[in-house]
């Protein structure tokens, strides 16, 4: 037993005496941290450098000059008398069967009015362009066709690439308006008949109408708006068949005919789409007829779509 605390207490003597001092640890620890590497500071992220300012889309081709000299009268009109005609297709007619929205045949009273004998050009839309009251036609990635709009040469073709809400404020600033579909249908067959034809039954060729003709185009493109005598309506309009189409301003609805108001109907209240009459030069005798009927949205376009204006008398 004496010799177990012998051994116990020498064993802690020995302890105590390997036991480092402070001092020994204080000079172990700055001998350590001497060897230590300093962690560089961190850089800093480069400085953010802006995306250059978008360069704008180069101005577009400047309009072209009016030329009066080189174009009808932009006021030349004629009156249509008051009075009834007939309106639509006849599905019982032998010569074409009716297209879809183009029937029945029926009896419209309208009061005078009067339209232009013209479709309105390149030169007169520009002019109010440069009012800046009508927007530029937008002629997407088309540069034929703006290059013709901008071209002296083509002063006198009719606007194209322009919706319902351009041709309306063209119309509204020279102190018109678009007609409606039954005005612009009794200025192209008048009231004496049921002619397939602005010229009458005849069959059509190229020499009354630019279209897309029995042999092939006629021309294949847009021609001046004073062109195509030999096909005038009866109350001498020109291009009624051919050409362009146009817009007018009524609202579009297939079913229309079926309750069309007798006297000066205006079109449908609403709608998605407007109508659309006469045929262009893309358009086959079918689409050129007097009562044919085409629609799209008011804000369509298309390299062969312009317009005419009407006035109240």
């Amino acid at each position: 037993m004496i010799r177990t605390w012998a051994i116990m207490i020498f064993s802690a003597a020995f302890l105590i005496a390997c036991q480092p001092s402070a001092g020994d640890i204080n000079a172990a620890l700055l001998q350590t941290q001497a060897k230590w590497t300093t962690v560089p500071s961190q850089s800093p992220y480069p400085t953010y450098t802006p995306y250059p300012t978008q360069t704008p889309y180069p101005t577009s081709a400047p309009i072209l000059t009016p030329t009066p000299a080189a174009l009808p009268e932009s006021s030349q009109m004629t009156t249509i008398p008051a009075g009834e005609f007939l309106m639509g297709c006849d599905p019982w007619d032998s010569r074409s069967p009716c297209q879809d929205g183009e029937s029945p045949s029926h009896q419209v009273f309208l009061d005078s009015y009067a339209i232009d004998l013209y479709e309105v050009s390149n030169v007169q839309y520009a002019r109010c362009v440069a009012a800046e009251v009508c927007r530029p036609p937008n002629f997407g990635d088309s540069e034929l066709q703006e290059a013709k709009y901008t071209n002296p040469v083509f002063s006198n073709h009719p606007i194209t690439n322009v919706d319902w809400y351009d041709a309306r404020d063209y119309c509204t600033w020279v102190g018109k308006r678009l007609p409606s579909e039954a005005e612009w249908e009794k200025a192209a067959r008048g009231d004496q008949d049921e002619r397939f034809y602005p010229w009458g039954d005849g069959t059509p060729d190229c020499s009354r109408a630019n279209y897309d003709g029995l042999n092939g185009d006629c021309i294949g493109a847009t021609s001046p708006v004073e062109n195509f005598q030999a096909g005038a309506s009866p109350y001498g309009l020109l291009n009624m068949a051919g050409n362009v189409r146009e817009w007018v301003a009524d609202w579009y609805d297939a079913n229309y005919y079926m309750s069309e108001p007798q006297d000066n109907p205006q079109g449908p209240d609403t709608g998605s789409e407007k109508t659309i009459r006469g045929g262009s030069h893309n358009s086959d005798w079918i689409g050129i007829r007097v009562n044919a009927r085409s629609h799209n949205p008011p804000a369509f376009r298309q390299a062969d779509l312009g317009f005419r204006c009407a006035r109240d008398t």
